[in-house]
C-alpha cells in the first residue's frame, strides 16, 4: 500500500532525518519535509538518491531557493504542503486552512509550531508531524504518514541510535559529525521576509 512520509523542523538533526529514512525507506513512495532543515535534506538527498524527497522552505532556511508551499497528488489525493510560518499557524489554523481550500486541496500539511497535530476540517484532513528534532511542551520527536485510503497519522521515529553512518562520495555535503559542528543550527534571527523565528 503507497504511503506518504512527512517531517518537518529538523533543525540540523541529521541523525533524526537518518532514524526517519532507515524506518521506511522500505516501504515508502514519497518523503516530504515541512521545512527548517534544507541542510540536512540535501544531505539525505545523497544518500537516497532513489526517493522522491519534497521539501518547502521554512523560516530558519534562510536564503533558500525552495518554494514556500507546494503541491503534490498522492493516491489520488491533493496534498497542499507548506512550512506555516506565512499564514500564522501558531495563533491557530483558520488562515492555512483557506488557504488549502483556494488549492482545492484534500490534506494539508505544515509544521513550525513543534507540536503534533492531526484533525479534520469538513472533508480536509489536517496534519502537522511536529518536530522530528525539538519538540515543544512536552511533546515527543514525531513524524507523521499518510497511507492511501486511510487518514493521516503521527509516528514517532525509534529512539535507538544508528549503527553508523552511510559512506560518502566525494562531492557529498558533509555530515555534522565528521566535522564537529555540532547537530543543531541555532535560529533566533528572523527571516528576510519578516516571518517569525521557530
Amino acid at each position: 500500500m503507497p504511503r506518504a512520509i512527512v517531517f518537518s523542523d529538523s533543525h540540523g538533526d541529521y541523525e533524526a532525518l537518518e532514524r526517519i529514512m532507515e524506518s521506511h525507506c522500505e516501504n515508502a513512495e514519497l518523503f516530504i519535509h515541512l521545512g527548517d532543515g534544507e541542510r540536512e535534506l540535501e544531505y539525505l538527498r545523497y544518500v537516497y538518491p532513489e526517493k522522491k524527497i519534497l521539501f518547502v522552505r521554512g523560516n530558519c532556511d534562510y536564503a533558500s531557493s525552495a518554494p514556500d508551499y507546494d503541491l503534490v497528488d498522492f493516491c489520488g489525493k491533493r496534498i497542499f504542503f507548506t512550512h506555516g510560518y506565512l499564514y500564522g499557524v501558531k495563533s491557530g489554523t483558520e488562515q492555512i486552512v483557506e488557504e488549502a481550500h483556494k488549492h482545492a486541496a484534500d490534506i494539508l500539511l505544515f509544521g513550525h509550531t513543534h507540536l503534533p497535530l492531526v484533525e479534520r476540517s469538513g472533508e480536509l484532513y489536517i496534519m502537522n508531524p511536529g518536530s522530528c528534532s525539538l519538540p515543544r511542551s512536552g511533546a515527543r520527536k514525531s513524524a507523521g504518514k499518510q497511507r492511501c485510503g486511510h487518514a493521516c497519522q503521527a509516528v514517532h521515529p525509534r529512539e535507538q541510535r544508528l549503527s553508523g553512518k552511510p559512506e560518502r562520495a566525494h562531492g557529498v555535503p558533509a555530515h555534522p559529525a565528521d566535522s564537529g559542528d555540532g547537530a543543531r543550527a541555532a535560529c533566533g534571527a528572523r527571516h528576510s521576509r519578516g516571518a517569525g523565528s521557530g
